[in-house]
């Protein structure tokens, strides 16, 4: 095709060269494949093209599911500002393909999809080329898309999806009116929240109610009545909108912290679920009157939903040791029961049918929808997400088989200041984050899920090599030992935190423990042979110390975390969670507070502090912005050594010549409201 020259759909100009979309002053950056179904779809304008043809043509003999289309269409939808259901770019021609239906006038003659194809190497001279750290930004979009996992489970389903919001920040919380017809949705900006309505099919959005306080979660109670709650600081009420006449009612119920309101199907019974983070509960209301219907309390119970028509509530709580189980409780006859749900991570869960869920999370390293049998404890794929997206806040609609949701993408990139190397050529399109700087081996390691799973990569003068290949969920930020030449780190997988211990030598794993509790490493102690973690105990937290020779945990310092630090002298050094001190514990076991921790420096999280020599150092968001402090501990005086991004979030504190710090910083934060119609067979 003429893949090279730049050419215009409308306002759009669009650089295949570049990968990149120009809407005025706007840029978007497009995956390689992403360009090339267009790039195709473009040269056959006003032809129908199958999945299957545009695999055919662009990728030959290679084995890519028919989901790299799904995917690309939905993203140059996004970009375009397309609807499926009323286009303008691309039409969907069911049980066909895709037609591109809109002019084109080309700046020059394009050269044919094979040149342009042909630019692409093949896996292997793709891996050689990243680990050898040629072009690491430009190729790993397209790492990712050859090397996304395959998976088992089939795709029984035609997902036809189009945007209902444009705007990127400040939508929540979609629902579908009783017809069908509308939506509902909360939005955002500096000046306060609107609940506004928009018609589907058209997207016409109109005001509703707008506040300066926050609103939550609105939900139908019938094709007139809206109910939402009313947030003012931590104090929630509810309120009820008559749509004819724009008149708004307070309801009776008052509550803490309201995170989240559902209806059961016949809008008889309203789930609130409140609390302040760890603390969560909910209560069941009758909509007649919004008094409580008497339910257990649940600890930690959130994302709590009715059947559609069953007398039972799903939800997910935490165990006393930190982890997530998946609950039913039969309101009628007072049944709690643990359910069986291998879903490492949980975003959303909405009722489908009696006895059946809609879930949207993560499993084996994929982001997805699934529709979840409750009895037959089976999950079948609906919806794969993007790389580097999450589906959350589902709300669906059972007499036009509609999903609406928020699609939520993410890119977070690893920085630093002050710091011995650069990150330049480090980061991906996708998560880099939890890095840690190895001074002995001049090394920066760092967790990624670039190719689909997170990873652990180190970063070398330039050249970048993964380091595992564990395929998990979730990598925590991992400790260094410079006497053993090794890490060690906690990763998640089906809901299980796994201590594992990384030789760098010959980089062999030689610890996989499954962890009693959800652990935050801190440090090592080569001379224990073991190493220090914090994890929550009875409300709080506290300090244990691992064996690595007898496998087992002895706590060691009660409502303290952050950091422990142990010195030549036989001293150790822990932060105190209750009074937000830094502790000293001399060599003879007595305690004392050394150094008392500003307001503003409070809640620190795990290596946001650290001891180096006899100077403490620590994350500060004073009036200045957010900056690394350091105290030397005789003196007591605080000292200002670095500035940080307002909404950078460190990982790592060190000193070479000078103070550094190394951080994560959230780039893209893109979320938009979406809807899914979904029919019952695949579409050929």
């Amino acid at each position: 095709m003429q893949g090279k020259s730049d050419f215009l759909v409308g306002d759009y100009k669009v650089q295949p060269t570049h990968n990149k979309i120009r809407l005025n002053d706007q840029e978007f950056h497009v995956e390689p494949k992403i360009m090339q179904v267009l790039c195709y779809l473009v040269e056959h304008a006003q032809q129908v093209i199958s999945k299957q043809q545009i695999l055919d043509a662009l990728w030959p003999g290679q084995t890519i599911g028919q989901d790299v289309i799904t995917r690309a269409i939905f993203e140059l939808r996004k970009i375009f500002s397309d609807s499926a259901k009323s286009p303008k770019f691309i039409s969907t021609i069911s049980r066909k393909g895709y037609c591109f239906i809109h002019p084109v006038e080309f700046t020059e003659a394009m050269q044919s999809i094979d040149d342009q194809t042909s630019l692409h190497p093949s896996r292997n001279h793709i891996n050689a080329l990243f680990f050898t750290a040629l072009s690491v930004l430009l190729f790993a979009t397209i790492v990712i898309v050859l090397m996304w996992p395959d998976t088992e489970e089939t795709h029984p389903f035609n997902v036809e999806t189009s945007l209902i919001s444009h705007q990127s920040k400040g939508v929540s919380s979609p629902a579908i009116s009783p017809s069908g017809d509308r939506l509902i949705y909360v939005a955002s900006n500096a000046d306060g929240f609107t609940l506004t309505q928009s018609t589907l099919g058209t997207q016409n959005a109109k005001s509703l109610f707008t506040s300066k306080t926050l609103l939550v979660s609105p939900v139908w109670l019938s094709e007139d009545e809206v109910i939402f709650a009313i947030c003012e600081g931590n104090d929630c009420k509810i309120s009820q909108l008559h749509l004819p006449s724009n008149t708004i009612t307070e309801k009776g119920y008052q509550g803490k912290f309201i995170r989240r309101l559902s209806t059961h199907t016949d809008n008889t019974q309203l789930l609130v679920e409140s609390g302040a983070v760890g603390d969560r509960q909910f209560t069941l209301l009758n909509t007649k009157d919004y008094r409580p219907i008497e339910v257990p309390s649940f600890i930690g119970a959130h994302l709590a939903v009715s059947d559609a028509e069953l007398p039972v509530i799903y939800f997910l709580s935490y165990t006393d040791r930190g982890f997530i189980t998946f609950n039913s409780y039969n309101v009628d006859v007072g049944l709690h029961q643990t359910l069986d749900f291998k879903v490492d991570t949980v975003f959303s869960i909405a009722p489908k049918t009696k006895g059946q869920l809609w879930v949207s999370g993560r499993r084996d390293g994929q982001a997805s929808i699934w529709r979840f049998d409750v009895g037959a404890n089976e999950f079948h794929k609906v919806l794969d997400a993007s790389p580097g997206e999450v589906f959350t806040e589902l709300n669906y609609h059972q007499a036009t088989n509609q999903l609406a949701y928020k699609s939520v993408e993410r890119n977070i990139d690893i920085g630093q200041v002050g710091a011995p190397f650069t990150v330049d050529n480090i980061n991906s399109g996708m998560i880099d984050m939890n890095a840690v700087y190895l001074e002995k081996r001049n090394e920066l390691v760092f967790a990624s899920n670039r190719t689909g799973f997170y990873e652990l990569w180190k970063a070398k003068k330039g050249a970048i090599e993964k380091i595992t290949n564990l395929k998990t969920n979730v990598i925590d930020r991992p400790i260094y030992s410079p006497a053993q030449d090794k890490l060690a780190f906690t990763s998640a997988t089906l809901n299980k935190s796994v201590l594992r211990v990384l030789n760098l030598e010959n980089g062999e794993i030689e610890l996989d423990y499954k962890m009693p509790k959800k652990a935050f490493l801190l440090s090592w102690d080569s001379d224990k042979n073991g190493l220090y973690y914090s994890a929550a105990n009875e409300g709080s937290y506290t300090i244990y110390f691992f064996s690595f020779e007898q496998q087992s945990s002895t706590p060691v310092a009660l409502n303290a975390g952050v950091l422990m630090h142990n010195t030549q002298n036989s001293e150790r050094y822990f932060g105190n969670m209750l009074s937000a001190n830094l502790m000293k514990e001399a060599a003879d076991g007595t305690i004392s507070a050394v150094y008392q921790l500003p307001f503003s420096a409070i809640p620190l999280s795990p290596h946001q502090a650290t001891m180096i020599g006899n100077n403490f150092f620590y994350v500060d968001n004073s009036d200045v912005g957010r900056v690394l402090m350091q105290v030397e501990i005789d003196s007591q005086k605080p000292e200002l050594v670095l500035n940080l991004p307002q909404s950078a979030f460190v990982t790592h504190i060190g000193k070479d010549e000078k103070p550094y710090a190394i951080y994560d910083l959230l780039v893209v934060d893109k979320q938009q409201l979406v809807l899914s119609t979904i029919n019952g067979t695949l579409t050929e």
